[in-house]
């Protein structure tokens, strides 16, 4: 639940397609953070090829108006225009990536998104910045410091279950 109010962790569970809306301990939390993540798509500016062509920009070139006054509406149109466009493009990338079925959690995440940049291209954005690997480790470093062990030739013999003993310890302490 704890993860659930951070956003950018809820982000990663709603990402994680062997989560999607399964990982939320309520409709409302995943509703909260799909509607997040649905103001981010919207906010970015990806060049997206469309395969069909937009029957108002053929158009375009048959009509020409030297008045100003057309000019200024015809900018505040394709503006207009261009902003439903990326909104109806989140939310309809939104809701085919959640009607998918869920992958089995064995499976890599990484992999199912890498397969499906091309079919998801926004969210695959910022899965790329939420799903992402630490470069750090800076809670074991922390753990292994307060013990003076940084640099000491006796933490590389130190088995598994003594690490975890030695990392709850110092974390509850």
């Amino acid at each position: 639940k704890n993860l659930e109010s951070n956003d950018i962790q809820s982000q990663s569970i709603f990402l994680d397609p062997r989560f999607k809306k399964y990982g939320f301990s309520s409709d409302d939390k995943f509703e909260t953070c799909k509607s997040q993540l649905s103001r981010k798509l919207q906010q970015l500016n990806i060049d997206i090829p469309n395969n069909e062509e937009n029957p108002e920009n053929q158009n375009t070139s048959l009509v020409q108006s030297s008045s100003s006054i057309w000019k200024k509406f015809d900018d505040q149109v394709s503006s207009v225009v261009g902003q439903n466009n990326s909104f109806v493009a989140s939310v309809v990338e939104l809701d085919k990536y959640l009607s998918e079925n869920l992958l089995n959690r064995q499976l890599d995440p990484l992999k199912w998104w890498s397969s499906r940049k091309q079919i998801y291209p926004r969210l695959y954005e910022i899965v790329k910045r939420r799903l992402c690997v630490p470069a750090t480790s800076v809670p074991s470093e922390r753990v292994f410091s307060k013990a003076g062990l940084v640099l000491n030739s006796k933490r590389t013999r130190l088995t598994t279950s003594k690490v975890e003993k030695i990392i709850f310890i110092q974390s509850n302490m």
